[in-house]
């Protein structure tokens, strides 16, 4: 029972820092696409894109963890698989979401003629 445990905390603190991520990141998203009016139009597909590319970065980097063998593990070797196992998803939300910010790059550098 406890490995499930650990496990959905894992889980938890996963989902919760994918949400603060995208909380963080949404309004100054559609800020910075409100700018170009060429690219208005798309800015709820972006957004929402940008979501769905968070959370399924999430939820790959969840599915790569395993589940604590051992039963019988202490409270302090669940607290290090859970950091460790971490390293994964934060390393794919990171990723994706430079990823992001390099397409949007390409994508104003290409459209800066129509600034308004």
């Amino acid at each position: 029972m406890a490995p499930f445990i650990s496990w959905f905390v894992f889980v938890a603190i996963v989902v919760v820092l994918s949400v603060i991520v995208v909380c963080s990141l949404r309004k100054p998203l559609q800020q910075f696409l409100s700018a170009n009016s060429y690219i208005s139009p798309a800015k709820d597909f972006y957004v929402r894109a940008f979501m769905a590319i968070i959370f399924l970065a999430a939820v790959s980097g969840i599915a790569g963890a395993s589940l604590l063998a051992e039963d019988k593990k202490s409270f302090m070797e669940r607290l290090w698989w859970i950091t460790n196992s971490l390293k994964e998803p934060l390393f794919y939300i990171s990723l994706w979401t430079l990823l992001y910010v390099a397409i949007l790059t390409v994508l104003y550098a290409v459209l800066g003629r129509y600034r308004d």
